[in-house]
């Protein structure tokens, strides 16, 4: 009986720390994607704001696609914060309550769920910043004189 009741003792220090680490790491996670999705959303603004209030022309077209997908990376971050914050709650219920630990299959279709969305909010404003990105350094290539060019061709 003693085994038992030591590997339950173990098992029970083993879930404390674990319930532990996940809240931990979920306030980590929660804080600095809150403070990512703060500066995000004025940086977007100020973009948006920008782009409004120039005219419509070729120089702009690709503009709206990349916005699109920076307002879509920011609403998948909005989601993982959330996650995060829902990791915090579970690891605090987890400390106080032994018996409500969620299975293993179930602990790891939630971390799979948050995994997935942090790499597609990541992939999406990457692709976002790409073609933003490329559009602006296509507009700077384009606002340089001419006499740059001819001066690289002829020499002069």
């Amino acid at each position: 009986m003693s085994s038992q009741s030591e590997s339950s003792l173990v098992s029970s220090a083993r879930r404390s720390r674990f319930a532990s680490v996940l809240k931990r790491t979920g306030w980590i996670c929660f804080w600095i994607q809150l403070v990512l999705v703060v500066v995000s959303t004025i940086i977007l603004l100020f973009a948006t704001l920008i782009v409004s209030q120039e005219t419509v022309n070729a120089s702009n077209a690709g503009i709206g696609g990349g916005l699109i997908l920076a307002i879509l990376g920011l609403l998948v971050l909005g989601f993982s914060t959330f996650r995060a914050f829902y990791n915090t709650r579970l690891g605090r219920k987890l400390k106080v309550d032994a018996s409500a630990y969620p299975s293993r299959a179930d602990t790891l279709k939630q971390m799979r769920i948050t995994l997935v969305a942090n790499l597609v909010g990541m992939t999406l404003t990457l692709i976002a910043s790409e073609m933003i990105g490329g559009i602006l350094l296509g507009k700077s290539y384009l606002s340089q004189p001419a006499f740059t060019i001819q001066r690289l061709i002829y020499g002069t």
